[in-house]
């Protein structure tokens, strides 16, 4: 369930969602002699806010809250490794857009994580809540045939205890990066 307001006169848009899902995933258990059926119950729940800003001389801001939870048995922690796991995560965001074609990003991110995390020896307890700030670059090729640019991913080097919910595309970067990219329209 979402919903979506704009105001283009006041150049403002904002937003918000809620996704529940409530599932029972049955698994043969093939650890266990005899081999077993078993239903395990996952909860999970997202939840997000956005708030855009525009000005007339080329500046954006966005403002993005998300707070994810995530409630599962220890016999189906999911690929995500988690059990019992609240994240919450706020995101600012500064955009210039010149008129020359070169935008410029920074964004800080606060993210607070708490739970309990699955372990092959022991499931243990975490608790971390940091900054990560991303900054970068992105110039606009002439005839819009593209763009150039390269993201600095963790610009501070910031040390955190993370575990990504979406461990395939992970959101933040462990330790500094930097990302160069190009797209080419023909």
């Amino acid at each position: 369930m979402g919903i979506d307001v704009a105001a283009p006169k006041q150049r403002w848009y904002a937003g918000a969602d809620l996704v529940i899902r409530d599932l029972n995933v049955t698994e043969v258990n093939t650890g266990a002699i005899p081999f077993g059926i078993e239903t395990n119950d996952i909860d999970e729940a997202t939840m997000s806010a956005y708030l855009n800003l525009l000005t007339a001389d080329g500046w954006a801001v966005a403002i993005r809250f998300e707070r994810e939870r995530f409630d599962r048995s220890t016999a189906a922690p999911g690929p995500e490794r988690l059990i019992d796991v609240d994240t919450d995560r706020l995101t600012l965001k500064l955009q210039h857009f010149a008129s020359n074609g070169l935008t410029l990003f920074v964004e800080p991110n606060w993210v607070r994580q708490d739970g309990t995390f699955f372990g092959i020896a022991s499931n243990y307890q975490g608790r971390d809540d940091f900054w990560v700030v991303n900054a970068g670059a992105q110039y606009r090729l002439p005839g819009r045939k593209g763009t150039v640019g390269f993201v600095l991913r963790n610009l501070l080097d910031e040390n955190f205890r993370y575990q990504d919910t979406d461990p395939f595309n992970p959101r933040y970067a462990p330790e500094r990066g930097v990302l160069i990219r190009a797209s080419l329209s023909f």
